[in-house]
Order: C-alpha cells, then structure tokens, then sequence
C-alpha cells in the first residue's frame, strides 16, 4: 500500500489545479460530436499533413520507434512529481513533457516503468488518464491518458474508450486500453474496427487476428480489411482469421464472399507493406476455391475478369515456387488453379460486360472495364480522352489515358494538355512545394503529362520546359527524368539554355546537384 506519510505535503487532488491548456477545447468533445473530423491541434506550419493516425501507424509498421529515452526521463520525472504533490507547476511540466513528440515512440518503455514505480499510485493515475483523455486539446496527452487509463482503469471506461477510439488518431492506443479493460474485448474491438476506416480500422484488425468468433470472422472476411490506407495491410491477415478456403467452399453461391474474395486475392498477389500470398499458408487452396466459385456463380464482371488475369500471370511466374509448399502448393495444385484459370478468361462474356461498362459514370466501375477491355484488345483510348476532357484539370482518368496513348496520338495529347493546363501559372518559378491539394491539381496533371513524354523522344517541349519553372519539386525532377531518358539529338535547340537557366534558378539542393551532374555528363559525352 502506499505509504501516504512519505507525501510532501497534504490532500492530493487535481480538480483544484489550474489546467495547463488554458481554454482549448477538448479533443475529446470534438470526436464525440463527429470523429471524423481534423482535430483543431494540427500544426499549421507543418508542410506535411498526415491522414488521421497515419504518423503512428507509419512508425509503428514501417519506421520503427527510435530511441527516445530523454523525453521518456522527462515525462517519468514530471509524472513523479506531479503524483508526489499536485501542483499547477508539477501539472504543467508534466503536460509540456507530454506534448513534445510522439507518445507512440516511448509508450512501451513508459508503462512497465509506470507499473514498476507506481504500482499503488492506481486511484491518481486512473484520475489522471481521465483527465487528459477528456479535456485535454492536444493529442499526445490525450494519447498519454488512454494509456495509463488501459492499465488504471476499469470495464466502466471501455464505453469512453471506444467513442474517443472512433477517430483514427486514437484507435491505436484505445484498441490496446480496451483489450486490458473489457471483459468482452473481441465484440468492443470489432465495434471499434467497423466505426473507423483508415489506420485506425488497421489497428484493430490486426488485434483480432486470432478470434474464433464466427460472426467476426465472417465480417473480417467480407468487409474487415477494407480499409482507407491500403487492403493490402489486412487482406492475409483477414483471409487466415475468416479461414476464406473453408468459407469459400461452404458459401461457393455467395455474391457478397466472391466480391470480398477477389479484393482479398488481389491485394494479396499484388504485395506490399505486409504479408502476402507467399504468407498464406492455405493459399493454395483458397485460389482453387475462388476459381471454383467463379465457374459455379458465372458472372462477369470486368473485375473478375483482371484478378483472374493476374491470378494466371503469379501461377505463370518462374521464381519463388520452390518455397511455396508451405502454402500448400503441389504441382499439381498449381497446374489445376492454371487450368481453371485459362478456361475462365475463355469465356466470351468478358467483353460483353467490359463494353458495358466503359459506359458507366462509376468511376470505379469504369477503371475495371478498362484494364479488363485492354487485356481483351478493345481499345478505349477515345472513350478515355472523353472522360478526361470533362473535368481536365481535376481528372482521374489520365493515368489510364497516358497509358493508353501510342505514337499516332501523342500530338492530340500533348495539344490538348497545353490548352486546358495554365502553363504560365505553373511555370512560376521553382520553389521547394510539395504540391499536394488544393490549388495544385494542374502540377499532378503536369506530372502526368511529363512521365508520359518519357517515351515519345523530342515531343512536348512546352511541357517540359514548363515543369522545369514549376514551384514543385516533383514537376521539376520529372522533367529532368524525361532529358534523361531522351538522346541528345533529341533535344531541341534551346535545352542547354534552359537547362542551365534552371540550374541557377534552382532553390533545393538536390535537384540543383542532379541538373548539374547531368549537364556535365552531356557535357563529357560530346567530347
């Protein structure tokens, strides 16, 4: 027990105590009123603005935690003495400790210490946790207080957990208080995971990969890793937890299981961040169970069409076959999902519906019809120049175009970019921008343009040039790629005087080294 005798001073209580935020409003209130909405504690000077718990969910998966043992001393010393005497000063050293950095790069090492020091100090801790998670208005305190309110509170706090976890900034640390506190921790996380959609609904996920929960299995397999950041994260994890073999094979008439299954297949044969198919172990048969239900349900739809495609294409691939028994995988296997696999695309239904729908105004619809009618030979390359010159400057549909564009129509192309782009605004002058947002949509059609000029020698001069003035780095280093890719018998008469105009124009170090060292390397290569 704690030895109150050994406190320096009398009652301790933090209702009496002036906050240390001042006035700001709780980030707690603004989530409960709508937890999609950006929190108000972003830094406005900030050039890069992450999505909603995407810093943490980068450094949790991808960066590493680095080494912050100085600001864990400092917020374990503030701790220390704010639990020892509650004062303003003790409160506030220990909130300015809190919002220095990422709670997410010391909270490992922070709750075993905090358990370890003060074990008795529970009642002040959880008063605390409550504290900072409802008023505070910044988010590293708030973050501060879900944690030590997962090791301090009680099963009467996973209500509060789950309303602040609902916007992704949180979901991370409330997901890990909830598995501590509630005594049905599985049926509060899948709450949680289906109120968020970005890196808040990956957290969750992954913190469920081991139910044997029927009904969240299900739902892991049919809409669990869906996600805003990318399928790929969740798609293994969610196809092993929902057992997707087995389910296919029981619900082979299934539409809503097919359509989940494809995205499941696609994401895990495309790679990426985190596990994939060479990870699955029931691979194999999955695949045989998604081919199998694609003969007995027999539609067609553009989409199908493209993972089947590719499904044939990963079983077509010479390397990395010698490691996949683990997943099942027999010759045999192999050459039946192959054989299922051509007899399907045989099946002249796909063109049907692709022609289709290439005349859907779902943009989503009509990005599977295309690259399912190119895979059949149906061109779509003015269908594609319609759909860009409805909105040019704001399209989605250029990469496709770009794709799509062959000799005899890069003229029409380049025409058409030069006459809807404000190439004059653009070429304001090079800048170090990032050129994200709003107000920046003609410099992403530019890069469009300019990663397209790679393969068209000595054409779209305007553009290049244009690119080269740009404010964004991006722009500028795409259009030294393309000089790069060309002969210099491509190159027209004024390249090297505007090549070296932008060297002295240049602002960024790096690009300024680049243009450099490929001018000097013309340069030698003439000699």
């Amino acid at each position: 027990m704690f030895n109150w005798m050994n406190r320096k001073s009398g009652p301790w209580s933090l209702e009496t105590l002036a906050p240390p935020w001042g006035s700001g409003r709780p980030l707690y209130e603004i989530v409960v009123e709508n937890p999609h909405l950006a929190l108000p504690d972003e830094d406005p000077a900030a050039r890069l603005k992450w999505a909603a718990g995407a810093l943490d969910g980068v450094m949790g998966h991808h960066l590493g935690r680095g080494d912050a043992t100085d600001k864990l001393k400092r917020v374990l010393d503030a701790l220390r003495a704010l639990l020892d005497r509650s004062t303003d000063s003790n409160f506030r050293r220990l909130y300015d400790a809190l919002c220095e950095g990422q709670v997410l790069g010391y909270v490992d090492q922070l709750l075993p210490e905090i358990d370890r020091t003060h074990s008795s100090d529970g009642p002040r801790l959880a008063a605390l946790a409550r504290l900072l998670l409802t008023r505070a208005p910044r988010r590293e305190p708030v973050k501060f207080g879900i944690a030590v309110l997962g090791m301090t509170g009680s099963a009467t706090d996973v209500d509060m957990l789950r309303q602040i976890g609902a916007c992704d900034d949180f979901t991370l640390f409330a997901a890990v208080a909830i598995r501590n506190l509630s005594p049905r921790y599985e049926r509060d996380l899948w709450e949680l995971a289906k109120a968020v959609e970005g890196w808040g609904r990956i957290q969750v996920v992954e913190r469920l990969s081991h139910t044997e929960d029927y009904e969240i299995r299900a739902w892991l397999l049919r809409e669990g890793f869906r996600n805003a950041v990318m399928n790929e994260y969740l798609a293994c994890i969610c196809a092993r937890a929902g057992r997707l073999h087995e389910a296919l094979r029981v619900s082979a008439k299934d539409p809503v299981l097919l359509d989940a299954a494809t995205d499941l297949m696609l994401a895990m044969i495309s790679g990426g961040p985190a596990e994939d198919i060479d990870d699955y172990e029931d691979a194999a048969e999955a695949i045989e169970a998604y081919l199998d239900a694609l003969w007995v349900q027999q539609t067609f739809k553009p989409k199908f069409f493209v993972v089947i495609d590719r499904i044939r294409e990963w079983l077509t691939s010479e390397e990395g076959w010698d490691k996949r028994s683990k997943c099942g995988w027999t010759l045999e296997s192999r050459g039946r999902c192959l054989v299922l696999s051509q007899e399907l695309l045989k099946n002249e239904k796909w063109k049907i519906d692709a022609v289709v729908d290439l005349g859907s105004p779902d943009g989503d619809v009509f990005h599977w019809a295309n690259s399912a009618a190119r895979k059949l030979g149906i061109d779509t390359w003015d269908v594609l120049f319609a759909k860009v010159a409805e909105d040019p400057i704001r399209s989605t549909f250029w990469y496709e175009l770009t794709e799509a564009t062959d000799g005899p129509r890069i003229d029409k192309v380049i025409s058409f970019a030069e006459h809807v782009l404000p190439l004059d605004e653009i070429a304001s002058g090079p800048s170090d921008e990032m050129g994200l947002g709003v107000g920046f949509e003609p410099h992403g059609t530019l890069d469009w343009m300019l990663q397209l000029l790679d393969r068209f020698p000595g054409k779209g001069w305007n553009l290049i040039r244009t690119g080269l003035r740009s404010p964004v780095v991006r722009n500028r280093n795409w259009s030294l790629r393309v000089f790069k890719n060309w002969r210099k018998e491509d190159w027209p008469s004024d390249a090297n005087d505007v090549l070296r105009a932008a060297v002295e124009a240049e602002p960024e170090d790096d690009v300024r080294k680049n243009l450099e060292a490929f001018l000097e390397g013309r340069s030698d290569s003439d000699q």
